[in-house]
């Protein structure tokens, strides 16, 4: 599991070098750095499903 969540961020970061070298400045604002290279999901909460709530 982890190895495929890191050639996730590995694709992402390749993804996102791709894309800063096409741009005529490359820049880009550190919000959106962080949204393409942060994991998807916490993993640090529990999943407790809509059925269990209740």
């Amino acid at each position: 599991m982890t190895t495929l969540l890191d050639k996730a961020r590995t694709g992402r970061s390749n993804a996102l070098a791709n894309r800063l070298s096409t741009q005529s400045d490359c820049t880009v604002d550190i919000g959106t750095r962080e949204r393409f290279l942060a994991p998807r999901r916490n993993e640090s909460l529990p999943f407790i499903s809509a059925r269990a709530r209740f």
